[in-house]
């Protein structure tokens, strides 16, 4: 059963109502007033793979021979996600995009980075 909002108005109104004629009256709830929610269990969240990397690269067109290898190179070193002397199929597995979405924030980002790298530095 299920009390709603307005059942406690009505319960409240004849609490009042009783007292009010000087009755005893005595309330026993053994049962929650609101069912309780499962939360549902977070999935487990989606890992990038080797595949997954290539995938990301060949869209940023950062994959062998493509134009922006050096480009996508310099923006993951700058992050972090790559040491020095390391590829772009090294990127960080944990920094990979694994959705279209996140390959779109990738994609404005390195853009960005592009754009910052040829804008002189102000004095």
């Amino acid at each position: 059963m299920k009390i709603t909002d307005q059942d406690l108005a009505r319960v409240s109104d004849l609490l009042s109502l009783a007292k009010l004629h000087g009755a005893e009256v005595q309330v026993s709830l053994s049962f929650p007033l609101h069912p309780v929610e499962e939360t549902p269990a977070l999935a487990d969240p989606v890992q990038a793979t080797v595949k997954t990397a290539l995938w990301a690269l060949n869209r940023l067109l950062a994959a062998p021979g493509q134009p922006n290898r050096d480009l996508v190179r310099r923006w993951l070193f700058t992050r972090g996600w790559i040491k020095g002397n390391e590829e772009p199929e090294s990127w960080d597995l944990s920094k990979v995009p694994v959705t279209k979405e996140e390959l779109k924030m990738i994609v404005a980002q390195v853009r960005q980075f592009e754009a910052d790298a040829k804008t002189p530095a102000h004095p």
